[in-house]
């Protein structure tokens, strides 16, 4: 059995040609895909700024130095260091203005199936004027949030991350994407207050078809049992 780790946000982003519409067989090419150009890039040193980003008082061409490498990079590297200092200026403009406190999340990648590894969808906890809410934060240029898919992950973080932490009272999607028809990345913000989750039957639904195309692809089995989907990621985080 191969293993794969998704992201939640890998959800959206890999089913074709839609997350409303998901064509299993060509769901299933691309996770393949996916896996094939999955590389060791990460966004993580940039999120690893985030308390420090937090405090009001960051400066952003200290935080901008403290991501640059230490020593000569290639070409492609280049490339992709314009990325991270992107996701840093995001970072910085939507969180850097005001003093709160940041709470990392655990970001350990859970066996949900056999074969099926997912993370966290949030990056982290932010207490904000006494308010804690969960972030979800999307840094990826080449994904951009559409209307379903924010009404996904709503649902995402109200099942598995809010309904039974009495201690977060919301969450916040942060998407950092670029408008497929053109353009750079752009900064969108959907809330608990100005967002309304998926139906959970059809988030049921959607997740079913999204691991049917995972276990087409070779990476997982399905359970033969009729438990919820839902049941196999709760609690974990």
């Amino acid at each position: 059995m191969k293993r794969l780790v998704f992201e939640p946000t890998d959800i959206p982003y890999l089913s074709f040609p839609s997350l409303s519409d998901i064509n299993v067989a060509e769901t299933s090419r691309q996770i393949v895909k996916h896996d094939r150009r999955s590389a060791k890039k990460s966004y993580n040193p940039n999120f690893s700024q985030m308390k420090n980003i937090c405090t009001g008082m960051a400066d952003l061409a200290l935080l901008k130095s403290d991501l640059a490498p230490k020593k000569p990079i290639k070409p492609q590297t280049a490339a992709w260091m314009k990325s991270v200092y992107a996701v840093c200026e995001c970072l910085y403009t939507v969180y850097g203005a005001e003093q709160s406190t940041w709470y990392p999340a655990r970001r350990v990648p859970i066996e949900i199936l056999p074969g099926a590894w997912f993370k966290s969808a949030i990056r982290g906890v932010r207490v904000n004027n006494g308010v804690a809410k969960a972030h979800l934060i999307n840094p990826r240029k080449s994904m951009f949030l559409r209307e379903v898919d924010f009404a996904f992950l709503a649902r995402w973080l109200i099942e598995f991350h809010i309904r039974d932490d009495a201690n977060i009272q919301g969450f916040e999607i942060v998407d950092f994407g670029a408008n497929p028809n053109g353009g750079d990345r752009s900064i969108r913000i959907r809330t608990d207050e100005s967002l309304a989750p998926m139906t959970l039957e059809v988030f049921e639904a959607t997740i079913e078809r999204f691991l049917d195309a995972v276990q087409l692809a070779g990476f997982a089995t399905l359970p033969n049992d009729a438990a919820q989907t839902t049941d196999l990621f709760r609690k974990h985080w």
